[in-house]
């Protein structure tokens, strides 16, 4: 029997963890409170993932369903929020990897897109900071959107993606690094 110690979690923490227990044993409306909850920055995250809205959508729908047959598989119902976005990391991971065998692209294509003019065109015809994101590879891009955009610690982080905590670490560092580079290079400034 597990025992909750509830003066020493957050309130946020302690009311998903009652909610998921609720869920557990097919409470509906906790169910709906928790999709209430969790929908937005779900899809928000995922549509940075995937770029398309379609299949963002598609991917939360994927992730609360598995949330309603799973519930009971979640180990420590504390780390729900860092559990669920792991769950749609996954579906989203799926959907990139079967669009891109869906997908061809020549050899032509592929030179064309990395070249360094090409970069700087669609950074300039991309407003802001998202613009710069988008350019990073998809391990880069979906770290910086972990931590700075869904504000998860580290550890977090870590265990969402199944990399080492020192890994999430050095992978953040090299991605704010090509960002600067990426924003100098937008500027028109030398990267230092």
């Amino acid at each position: 029997m597990k025992v909750l110690l509830i003066n020493s979690m957050p309130e946020d923490t302690l009311s998903d963890t009652i909610l998921v227990k609720q869920v557990c044993d097919g409470d509906r409306k906790a169910f709906g409170r928790l999709y209430e909850k969790y929908k937005e920055p779900l899809f928000r995250f995922c549509l940075r993932l995937l770029k398309n809205s379609e299949q963002a959508e598609d991917t939360v729908q994927e992730t609360f369903f598995r949330v309603w047959t799973k519930a009971s598989a979640i180990d420590n119902p504390q780390s729900f929020r860092a559990w669920l976005f792991s769950v749609a990391r996954f579906h989203a991971l799926n959907n990139l990897r079967d669009r891109k065998e869906a997908q061809e692209i020549s050899e032509n294509d592929l030179i064309e897109l990395d070249t360094p003019h090409e970069i700087v065109v669609r950074a300039e015809q991309t407003a802001g900071i998202m613009g710069l994101i988008e350019l990073l590879n998809p391990q880069h891009r979906e770290l910086i959107l972990l931590r700075s955009f869904e504000e998860f610690s580290y550890a977090e982080i870590s265990m969402i993606t199944g990399l080492s905590l020192s890994s999430v670490k050095v992978q953040l560092f090299n991605a704010r690094k090509v960002l600067t580079q990426l924003h100098s290079k937008h500027q028109g400034e030398k990267p230092t």
